[in-house]
């Protein structure tokens, strides 16, 4: 949902310091931009698993319950549609290889005034084809611990199936995650910490999206103004909770809310709500 508008003051951030996990990444590059006014509100990208080299994207809030696959060209290549499903306040997406199936998730997990007492998840396999309605998919009702929280960062744990979620917040937010559901049901979020960056004003530092590499081996999460990459080591992707970030400088975006990796784990992809659709690369060294 339309909140923060931030082109001067980014304009003001100041580029990373040293990096600290030894992992270099080249400066933001334009890799797309859509300029069909379907796509005006990209809250959630996820790597296409199906068609190589594109990527599936959502609006936010005030849209039907629908996402596209979009390509390099700029073009909107399929519009499909969840069949007997209102979007609430859809935020995030993502896209994994589970079990040998090419699943998708989208996060209807925005929630403005925290008042809801629950949030869905969707999860289908990624279809083929150009258009089309979606009828089979798992819905997940989940509940918080403690109440309804905000959040705009789901990501797709490769390894397990598992969801994590990361609160919406301009101070400490929550860490919550699901583990692997098997199948459409009521389930609750398990709390596993807090998060806090400390770069720029509080409103630039609200986590707006976040995903995990293809391999299980890096997390990232992105504000308004940076992102910030955690190593996962070992098998376990809760070992990121206690691992350094590096910080990422990211384009210059009106309103950015969506972040994955490529389908390779090469690159970190990144858009910013608005009409055309800008889509950019941050190549990782």
């Amino acid at each position: 949902m339309k909140r923060f508008l931030f082109p001067a003051l980014l304009g003001l951030v100041v580029v990373s310091p040293a990096l600290q996990s030894g992992r270099q990444y080249e400066l933001p590059a334009l890799w797309a931009s859509v300029s069909d006014r379907k796509l005006n509100e990209s809250s959630g990208i996820a790597p296409s698993q199906e068609y190589p080299g594109e990527y599936l994207t959502h609006n936010d809030s005030g849209d039907t319950a629908r996402f596209f696959r979009v390509n390099k060209q700029g073009d909107i290549t399929a519009e499909f549609k969840l069949k007997g499903v209102q979007a609430r306040d859809w935020e995030e997406m993502g896209s994994a290889v589970i079990g040998g199936k090419n699943m998708v998730y989208i996060g209807d997990i925005g929630d403005n005034p925290s008042k809801n007492e629950s949030v869905r998840i969707y999860r289908f396999e990624e279809p083929r084809g150009s258009s089309g309605e979606i009828s089979t998919f798992d819905t997940f009702t989940v509940t918080y611990p403690g109440g309804a929280r905000n959040a705009e960062a789901m990501m797709i744990d490769p390894k397990t199936g598992d969801i994590w979620v990361v609160q919406k917040s301009s101070g400490p937010g929550g860490i919550y995650r699901l583990r692997n559901p098997k199948r459409t049901g009521k389930y609750k979020f398990e709390y596993m910490g807090k998060i806090e960056f400390p770069d720029g004003l509080a409103p630039m530092r609200v986590i707006t999206g976040g995903a995990v590499s293809p391999s299980g081996s890096h997390l990232v999460l992105r504000t308004y103004a940076f992102a910030y990459e955690f190593p996962i080591p070992g098998r376990e992707m809760k070992s990121w909770l206690t691992t350094k970030s590096t910080r990422i400088q990211t384009p210059l975006e009106m309103q950015g809310e969506a972040i994955c990796y490529s389908a390779d784990g090469r690159s970190i992809i990144t858009t910013s709500e608005g009409t055309p659709c800008r889509i950019s690369s941050i190549r990782i060294k």
